[in-house]
């Protein structure tokens, strides 16, 4: 066997892994395409050509912060869609399926249209959202503002208080 062929492998399978990594999100990135049954039953696409605000948990925490981000931004703005990327890649398996339940059960009819729950990837988030956004804290909620085309606008993290929603707000009130 010749040398070119037995070093090809190694770097095939280096470069692969190089390009698995996830690309770090920035302000003005297009958001990566979601699509996922909704737990109403639905398919929910993310972005879907509207402005948007996804929020991301990863935690039993999060699920609060979600919760409050959700009430504060509906009363603000009506119109906007406000979808929630649940991921539960880090519970046990055998308990994700309950945990699924127990969150649906806790949901408005309505919001259960706009949730999408994910027993895989959460690592790949976690990557994707952690060097990109200076004081995210990916042990709470994330609130991801998208214009129409899908572009990150804004980032808020954690529960909701006066001054994170303020900027966050201002952003959104500059979406069209």
């Amino acid at each position: 066997m010749s040398i070119l062929r037995v070093l090809t492998w190694p770097l095939l399978l280096a470069l692969g892994l190089c390009c698995a990594k996830a690309q770090t999100l920035h302000f003005g990135d297009t958001f990566p395409a979601v699509n996922g049954k909704s737990l109403s039953g639905g398919v929910l696409a993310i972005p879907d050509g509207h402005p948007a605000v996804v929020i991301l948990g990863f935690t039993q925490a999060a699920g609060k912060d979600a919760s409050q981000w959700t009430a504060r931004l509906e009363r603000d703005f009506p119109t906007l869609a406000v979808d929630d990327l649940i991921f539960l890649d880090s519970a046990p398996g055998l308990m994700r399926g309950m945990i699924a339940s127990g969150i649906r059960r806790g949901m408005a009819p309505a919001r259960q249209a706009h949730s999408i729950v994910l027993d895989h990837d959460g690592s790949l988030w976690k990557q994707r959202l952690s060097g990109g956004f200076p004081g995210v804290d990916l042990s709470h909620a994330v609130a991801v503002a998208l214009d129409a085309t899908g572009h990150i606008r804004a980032v808020g993290c954690g529960a909701v208080t006066d001054g994170n929603y303020a900027a966050f707000r201002a952003a959104l009130e500059k979406l069209p």
